[in-house]
């Protein structure tokens, strides 16, 4: 397997890409001729974006779970109204047998 680390690898080079581009950006516009500021990239700066990503994700994954506890609900309605279909299509059968017995008889006493 040559994924070593697989997911939770790839967000973090993806984290520790994002800021060295902010980083690299920041530093291209400060030596810009027509730039009057500086924009600083701290180790807090990083720090702010990894707490963002996990409190984006976090809610996220709760949206999800809040979605698939709503879908396994309707899921599971829909199983209960398979079942009492199939009940009552078996007490209908039964009725009808026992309807067109006594039909039978009737016609019989006529």
């Amino acid at each position: 397997d040559g994924n070593i680390g697989g997911l939770p690898q790839a967000v973090v080079a993806a984290l520790v890409d994002l800021h060295t581009i902010a980083k690299d950006t920041a530093e291209d516009a400060a030596n810009e001729p027509s730039s009057i500021t500086r924009t600083f990239l701290s180790p807090r700066d990083y720090l702010t974006l990894i707490q963002n990503f996990v409190s984006c994700l976090s809610k996220r994954r709760e949206e999800i779970e809040d979605q698939q506890l709503h879908t396994n609900a309707g899921l599971e309605k829909l199983r209960q109204t398979q079942e009492n279909v199939a009940e009552l299509k078996q007490s209908l059968g039964e009725k009808t047998a026992v309807l067109r017995e006594k039909e039978s008889l009737a016609n019989e006493k006529l």
